[in-house]
Parts: C-alpha cells; sequence; structure tokens
C-alpha cells in the first residue's frame, strides 16, 4: 500500500523485512515490483525473493528472477545459489533426473557468474549428486573441494557416508570413517547412526556391535536420540536380544565406572532411558515372538532407575492379550496393584477384550463390574467387544443391561452404536 512517489518511506530493509514476516510469494513479488519501481533493488532483496522461491519450490521462477537481477545490474553471490540449491534439496518430491537437471543448470550459472563454491554450496551440491544416484560426481566434486584447498567438514563425511551406505557400499562407508580420524574431525551420532541403521538393516549385526563398541572409545554418550534409532533398528529386524543387551548399557546411577560423585566422568555408554523407549520394546517383543522376555524389560526398566508406569503394564497386557495369555494378563494386573498403580480405562479395555476374544465371558463381565466400581467411564472401546461377544454368545438380556449401564455411566455415542449392534440381531430382538 506504500505510494512509489513516497520513496522515503521505502528502503531496502523495509522490503526484505516485509518480505520475510510470513509474506505470500504472491505478496513478495508486489514487494519485489516496489523496489523496482523506486529504483532501490538491490542483490539483498533479490536473494531474499530467489530464497522464497527455492522453499516454496517454484525453481522456473527462481531462475528468471536471477536473470532479472542480472539484468538490472545487481550481481548474484554465494547467498543467491546457496539458497536456491538448498531448496532444490530439500525438494524431496520432485523426480531425480529433474532434481540432477535444475542443479546443473544453476551451477552452469554459478560458473558464469564467477562466484565460486564455498563449503556451504560444496555440501549442499554433493548432497544433491548423491541422492540422485549420481555418485561419481558427487566424488569428483569432494576432490575438487580438496583441490580447492576447501577443508572437508563434519557435515561433508556424513553425506559421503550417508551416500555410501544407501548404495551398500559398506567398506567404503567405514573408510569414511577411518578418513575423519586422520582429519581429526570427531564422528558425531549422525555418523554412527547412519552406520548401525545400515548395519541393521542388512542384518549385519557383528558390524552393529562393533558400531556400539566404537563409539563407547570414542566417547560418544548415547543420547535418547541414538538409542531410539538402535533399539528401532533390533526391534524392526527381530533382534530383541541384541536391542536388551542395548538397553542394559544404560546407567542406573551406580557409578560403576570411574571416580565417584563428580561431574563430566560418567561413562560414555552411558544411556537415560525414557518410558517411550521400553514401550516400543514391549511392541517388538510381539513380533519376535519373545513374549517371555517382559520380566526382563521390566527388569531394565527398573535398572534404569525409572518405575514402570500405567502406560507401561498397559502396553504389556495389550501384547499379552493379543497372544491369548489370559492367566499372564491377569498377573501383570496384580503386579501392577503391587507397584501402586491403578488400572484405568485402557488397562481394563484390555482385558475385558483378552477374555471376550477367548470366550470367557463371565470373567469379561466381572471385569468390567470392578471398572464401574472402580469409578472409571466405559467407552466405545469397551462397549464393543463386551456387547457384541453377549449378543453372539445369545445373552440378549445381559447385553441390555450392559448396553445401558455404558450408556448412562460412560462415553459414547449410544444412537451410532445402537444401530450397529441392530444390524447384529435378527428383526424382533432389534
Amino acid at each position: 500500500s506504500i505510494s512509489v512517489e513516497r520513496k522515503s518511506y521505502i528502503s531496502p530493509k523495509r522490503i526484505v523485512s516485509l518480505m520475510s514476516r510470513n509474506a505470500s510469494v504472491d505478496q513478495a513479488y508486489k514487494l519485489l515490483y516496489i523496489s523496482q519501481a523506486a529504483k532501490i533493488d538491490n542483490n539483498f532483496i533479490y536473494n531474499s525473493m530467489i530464497s522464497m522461491l527455492g522453499k516454496n519450490k517454484r525453481f522456473q521462477e527462481a531462475m528468471k528472477v536471477l536473470n532479472t537481477m542480472k539484468t538490472r545490474g545487481c550481481l548474484a553471490d554465494h547467498f543467491t545459489y546457496a539458497s536456491v540449491f538448498d531448496g532444490i534439496g530439500r525438494a524431496m518430491e520432485i523426480p531425480k533426473n529433474e532434481q540432477y537437471e535444475m542443479t546443473m543448470q544453476f551451477y552452469a550459472m554459478m560458473k558464469e557468474d564467477g562466484v565460486s563454491c564455498d563449503i556451504v554450496i560444496y555440501n549442499t551440491l554433493i548432497n544433491i549428486l548423491g541422492r540422485t544416484e549420481k555418485i561419481q560426481q558427487a566424488l569428483e566434486l569432494f576432490e575438487m573441494m580438496k583441490k580447492q584447498n576447501i577443508k572437508p567438514n563434519e557435515r561433508t563425511y556424513n553425506i559421503l557416508m550417508k551416500i555410501y551406505t544407501k548404495s551398500g557400499k559398506s567398506a567404503e562407508a567405514l573408510e569414511i570413517l577411518e578418513l575423519m580420524k586422520e582429519e581429526n574431525i570427531k564422528p558425531n551420532e549422525i555418523t554412527y547412526g547412519t552406520l548401525a541403521s545400515h548395519f541393521a538393516q542388512n542384518r549385519n549385526f557383528d558390524y552393529f556391535a562393533k558400531i556400539l563398541d566404537q563409539m563407547e572409545q570414542d566417547g560418544i554418550g548415547q543420547s535418547l536420540v541414538m538409542s531410539n534409532i538402535l533399539l528401532g533398528m533390533c526391534k524392526k529386524n527381530n533382534r530383541i536380544d541384541n536391542t536388551l543387551k542395548t538397553l542394559l548399557l544404560c546407567d542406573n546411577g551406580s557409578g560403576s565406572g570411574s571416580g565417584g560423585g563428580g561431574g563430566g566422568g560418567s561413562s560414555g555408554s552411558a544411556i537415560h532411558h525414557d518410558q517411550v523407549q521400553f514401550v516400543a520394546m514391549i511392541n517388538g517383543l510381539e513380533k519376535s515372538r519373545r513374549i517371555e522376555a517382559a520380566d526382563e524389560i521390566l527388569h531394565s526398566i527398573r535398572l534404569a532407575g525409572h518405575s514402570p508406569n500405567v502406560v507401561t503394564y498397559n502396553s504389556l497386557l495389550m501384547v499379552f492379550g493379543r497372544s491369548g495369555k489370559l492367566w499372564e494378563s491377569i498377573q501383570i494386573l496384580h503386579k501392577m496393584r503391587s507397584d501402586g498403580i491403578l488400572p484405568d480405562v485402557i488397562t481394563y479395555n484390555a482385558l475385558i477384550g483378552t477374555f471376550c476374544s477367548a470366550g470367557k465371558l463371565d470373567e469379561a463381565v466381572a471385569l468390567f463390574s470392578s471398572m464401574l466400581e472402580e469409578g472409571l467411564s466405559p467407552n466405545e472401546k469397551t462397549c464393543i467387544p463386551l456387547v457384541g461377544s453377549l449378543l453372539r454368545d445369545n445373552q440378549l438380556s445381559l447385553a441390555k443391561e450392559i448396553f445401558t449401564k455404558i450408556a448412562r455411566f460412560g462415553d459414547i455415542d449410544v444412537d451410532r452404536i445402537e444401530k450397529k449392534f441392530c444390524h447384529m440381531l435378527p428383526y424382533r430382538e432389534a
């Protein structure tokens, strides 16, 4: 809304500020036209426009703006091309061949403009070439970078490692790890996470274990993020034994390493696991047919300095229930109570569902009564298995009685569920 005649109110800084303030691309174009009309357009404004177009994956328009920028006497610089390449690198939905062609077009323009690559541009280009499966060109850029005395950094080596692991070149990926050490660049969690995921996916658990050992030797502590990667890969590949071993690396505060109470001297392999990880592990037991390892999980939770909570126990109940372990489910309920943890609606729903699936309807009804006595409100996941099982067992009056109680005390869409049950019955009973 600024009048072009009132130039004193317009400045490049103001234009860029407005562009970056959640402006749409159309609004940004209007701001660009204002700057051109006021003859205050400079590379700062054009770079902002090109960056916005790159983020919005409008690369052909970015190329046109770049050409306009040059015809108006504004020189493209490192930031100009870094913005474009960054946008292309993030455009995962673009087909690989198009991504590669666009990258090469802008790269040719950059060379024409006499703009040399810096570490940021080199890293982005190597990443794009690796993703588009132009591995040889990516390696050539890496060599060119070194010839120009641009020292590769942590990100450069992590990108190369990702390229090698994705193309199945384990030996070359391990060579990158050694090269990093020779260059005095410390591998980080991304480095080890890339290698660990690669070896786990390829079921090479010997190398997987070596990566864990190497982390410990290098003093890289396994944070929750890293250990979640490792646990996830073990679970995915049905390696529950490896996963439990990883869990047991956790620090339970006993100070088994060196030197007592001071800070900064803790073991590099110490992990402080959270409850989410243990729940993920419990769910993994079912896939691996290692239901009996549940006690080991509970032991690991306590060893890590945690107490199992209601979510942990509910996860165990669901796993045992789906495996048809009725007696074990009841034992879990008793253990839960002995730990001072009160069952919730999810607890009872899991138990009721388990007993209904096994045809033990008297026990399921008794659990429903206990649920009401404890002041819990039944919901749809209580109602459908219990009432549905009673109807299928021709216990119509009991089904009606329980449905009435759930409708009165619970939280359900009565009309919708009533219609669902009516479809299960002959006309008169419905």
